[in-house]
């Protein structure tokens, strides 16, 4: 499948013909905002993403438990655990033991993790004002609807060879 757009930043005409155009542009784009976030984290505040998500959600939120913590980053255990650790040697957040179950860890954000998230956030605010005026509010809602239905066709599987031969005829 060939697709021709006026200004192809993310190479659609290069996608070979055996690769699924939606994946490949879903990941070319997922690389390039995160590269332009991480840029923007890495100048500003000395951030990465996975520190700016855990600082964001202890700034909004207030301190809670790790466990917590890493369900609203969206982070799989270990990198979670990995990042958080990172984050207090290098005094953005401060670990401490649950008094009532010593397996818990409870995150608190620190003094100098609220500056980095000061200086931060207003870049944020301002990339996702920036972003998110590139398409109107109907497009958005249309690319929404396409994520999701892309989503739900990768969730349901690929169909067998012959399950492929009974489409067609």
């Amino acid at each position: 499948m060939s697709v021709e757009v006026e200004e192809d930043l993310l190479r659609a005409g290069e996608i070979p013909s055996g690769a699924s155009v939606l994946h490949v542009i879903a990941k070319r784009l997922g690389r390039l905002l995160d590269s332009n976030q991480t840029k923007q984290l890495s100048r500003v505040a000395g951030l990465s993403i996975p520190e700016w998500r855990v600082l964001y959600i202890l700034a909004v939120r207030g301190p809670m438990p790790q466990r917590d913590l890493i369900r609203l980053t969206i982070m799989d255990q270990p990198q979670a655990s990995r990042v958080t650790k990172t984050m207090a040697a290098k005094g953005l957040i401060s670990l401490e033991r649950d008094k009532e179950d010593l397996r818990r860890w409870n995150c608190t954000i620190t003094g100098l993790g609220s500056e980095r998230f000061n200086q931060a956030e207003p870049i944020m605010v301002a990339r996702k004002k920036h972003l998110d005026s590139a398409i109107s509010e109907d497009e958005l809602r249309h690319f929404i609807s396409l994520a999701n239905r892309i989503a739900k066709r990768a969730q349901s599987g690929v169909p067998s060879r012959d399950a492929g031969a009974n489409l067609e005829g």
